[in-house]
């Protein structure tokens, strides 16, 4: 794994990541990102659609999932089983430092998606 990109929500101690799926039509986006979005749900992390493109009709391409320190692992576990599942190939987080793409996601993955999202927030 290497990159990463988003934006930072200093009121409330929350650090938000975009993710995207680069390699996939808007369609396939909307349908697996829906299901993401469920996921998420049922684990309490905070998420949102969010429209790339405002030409569009669909819900938007990438989902904002908005994170605080101990909600990291959960959401790397979310992640992980959610790309697992769907075959899901390559994943984007982008937050206000940048961005990182994850490839081949598999559960021995785990502790390397929760240092970099929590290196991100900057937890130690």
């Amino acid at each position: 794994m290497s990159d990463v990109g988003g934006a930072e929500n200093i009121t409330n101690g929350s650090h938000e990541f975009r993710i995207a799926l680069p390699d996939l039509s808007s369609g396939e986006c909307n349908e697996l990102l829906a299901d993401l979005e469920s996921e998420c749900a049922l684990v309490g992390i905070t998420t949102r659609r969010n429209r790339d493109d405002a030409s569009t009709m669909d819900f938007g391409t990438s989902l904002v999932l908005v994170l605080g320190a101990p909600a990291v692992v959960v959401a790397a576990r979310a992640l992980l089983a959610w790309a697992k599942r769907n075959n899901v190939a390559s994943v984007e987080l982008h937050d206000s430092k940048g961005s990182f793409v994850a490839r081949g996601l598999e559960s021995q993955h785990v502790a390397s998606v929760v240092k970099a999202l929590s290196d991100r927030i900057g937890m130690k």
